[in-house]
């Protein structure tokens, strides 16, 4: 799609809207949140007030989100725990999962409760820009794990993905100009 100069908070009440015609919804996504060493810690803060602003704004609307996290293992004891800041504004139903894979599709039921909510567009933040984020948004991902059997991101299964690079952390979104992406440049 585009690079929108307008905030994402703004876009998604848009593409709320637009959708409550249709009978779809908006959704919340968040990627890999999970507590571990940021060698950038001023911009780790910064995308971390970021992102609490559009988890404050998805309750508002009323936008269901959808917390994954990610651990190769499977073992629930070995995951590390979602960050203290952002957990702590989850709304009440907030659907929590856990990935193996890059992508936040690959053997989850993400794709099955996303169509179960009527979700048609997917505000999607988090960790690892250029690669788990990127994976679950547009694919393109090949994860060197065997089992990994799907690269096709949200867009292949016909979800649009609005984003924007104050919300991801580490390096700029290669993806940013994909088709299906609307990628703003700005939160508010």
């Amino acid at each position: 799609m585009a690079r929108v100069s307008k905030g994402l908070l703004h876009g998604m009440e848009e593409f709320k809207e637009s959708l409550d015609i249709i009978a779809f919804k908006v959704g919340l996504l968040i990627i890999d949140e999970q507590q571990r060493e940021d060698p950038l810690e001023a911009v780790a803060s910064s995308v971390l007030r970021a992102q609490q602003r559009v988890i404050m704004g998805a309750v508002s609307l009323e936008i269901p989100v959808f917390f994954v996290e990610l651990n190769p293992t499977g073992d629930p004891n070995r995951t590390k725990p979602s960050r203290s800041r952002l957990r702590g504004l989850l709304p009440p139903g907030t659907t929590r999962m856990m990935k193996k894979h890059l992508n936040a599709f690959n053997d989850t039921a993400l794709h099955s409760i996303l169509h179960a909510n009527r979700i048609g567009a997917l505000v999607i933040m988090g960790h690892e820009t250029n690669c788990c984020v990127k994976a679950t948004a547009v694919g393109g991902v090949h994860d060197t794990n065997p089992e990994n059997r799907s690269p096709d991101g949200a867009t292949q299964r016909g979800f649009y993905v609005l984003s924007c690079q104050q919300v991801l952390r580490d390096t700029e979104a290669s993806w940013a100009d994909e088709a299906m992406v609307q990628f703003y440049d700005r939160v508010d």
